[in-house]
């Protein structure tokens, strides 16, 4: 009876794990093939756990079901969770739809005049590039969900603080299609003190031949485009600060 007992019982932990692992809606009966009560089930053990470890397929003109490892399933998942966050933290809107870009700096063939836009800053004010003819200045096109356009705000800040006095400006774009309060709270927390503007349909970036955040261009006191990077940058670098300064020092005229 002892025996019966715990050869009923382990029929019954086989039978509900199976049904577990496959999602099988029926009984034990539909999946667990009838066993003699009197006969041992032991050597059945190793064939049933390989049956739960296996793909299984079942194809049929009305249902067809792929019943896969839930270990592979897991390794799915956090795939799948990572290329999701790789997108997360990225407001709605238009802007929000842009790919930020790996850096990637173009190489300028010729003297290119950078075109001249209005934007509103964030106090409604309309701004013109041109109002900074005969400065170098440091245009930027960023968005506050943009990761890369986060790390390098700052190194532009320190950039403009050391050679504002010099004739260096930083005219930073906003993409943002949200409300200015998410802006200024984003210029807060940085403590970033340049000029930001408003190009929430992407207009002006789009004139500059971009889609990409960030987008820098750097233009000369002659309002020529002299470097053009896509993506981040540190603008404390060693060959961004021998830029800056050679713009600096040469003439408006």
């Amino acid at each position: 009876m002892e025996r019966e007992g715990q050869a009923n019982c382990l029929e019954f932990l086989f039978s509900l794990a199976y049904k577990t692992r496959t999602g099988n809606k029926g009984g034990a009966s539909a999946f667990i093939p009838h066993m003699d009560r009197n006969r041992p089930i032991l050597h059945k053990r190793n064939q049933q756990v390989q049956e739960m470890n296996t793909l299984e397929m079942t194809d049929s003109r009305n249902d067809r079901n792929f019943r896969i490892d839930p270990s592979w399933l897991t390794l799915a998942t956090l795939l799948l969770f990572l290329m999701i966050f790789a997108a997360c933290g990225q407001d709605s809107g238009p802007a929000a739809k842009q790919v930020t870009a790996e850096a990637e700096h173009i190489t300028l063939e010729s003297e290119t005049l950078a075109p001249d836009f209005t934007l509103p800053d964030l106090n409604g004010t309309q701004v013109s590039l041109s109002h900074y003819k005969g400065k170098v200045v440091l245009l930027n096109f960023w968005a506050t969900w943009c990761p890369p356009c986060r790390l390098e705000m700052p190194t532009m800040e320190e950039a403009y603080r050391n050679y504002k006095t010099k004739g260096f400006e930083v005219v930073a774009v906003s993409v943002d299609a949200g409300p200015k309060s998410a802006i200024q709270h984003f210029l807060q927390e940085l403590d970033l003190s340049f000029q930001v503007l408003r190009d929430p349909h992407m207009e002006t970036l789009r004139t500059f031949r971009s889609s990409a955040l960030p987008t820098t261009v750097v233009i000369d006191r002659r309002g020529i485009i002299r470097w053009r990077e896509l993506g981040y940058r540190d603008w404390t670098d060693p060959e961004s600060t021998k830029l800056i300064k050679d713009l600096l020092g040469e003439r408006a005229s």
